[in-house]
């Protein structure tokens, strides 16, 4: 009986065209103009050297006698905010404005499954805002990193 061998090669994955590449997305959720900063400053030392596209996500309340899409605080106003916190974080970053009822629940509706979280805020003995999203977000199955913000006011 003669043994037949087989010379089984790997086949190589097809070529991606760099646009297509895969890259790491990080949101990082809004909180103050000084917390999101300290966020997104720890999110570029983290990233640096690494395909990272970076987004901040932006849950602006609008109170029920208002229509969604009138803000009692206009959206342009909410961007300049924004944009300063990610200037002086000094990394390009997108920045997405979520106009909703509830904060909490538009930003769990936005992000995908399991996404890395970046949320800033001060250590404090009390629960507060950024500590209760990103003890939730974890709850739900994201990876949550929460960067403290050591400015003190």
């Amino acid at each position: 009986m003669s043994r037949r061998q087989l010379n089984a090669q790997p086949v190589p994955p097809p070529p991606v065209a760099p646009n297509e590449a895969a890259c790491l997305q990080i949101y990082v959720i809004f909180t103050t103009s000084s917390e999101t900063a300290a966020a997104i400053r720890a999110t570029k030392a983290m990233t640096d050297g690494l395909r990272a596209q970076i987004s901040v996500l932006v849950a602006s309340e609008v109170p029920f006698p208002l229509p969604l899409d009138e803000p009692p605080i206009p959206v342009a106003f909410t961007e300049g905010r924004v944009r300063e916190a990610v200037v002086h974080g000094d990394v390009p970053a997108r920045v997405k404005i979520l106009l909703c009822r509830d904060r909490l629940t538009a930003i769990r509706e936005t992000l995908p499954a399991r996404s890395l979280v970046i949320v800033g805020g001060r250590r404090r003995w009390y629960r507060h805002g950024p500590n209760k999203i990103a003890r939730i977000l974890k709850q739900d199955g994201h990876r949550v990193i929460s960067v403290e913000d050591n400015k003190k006011l």
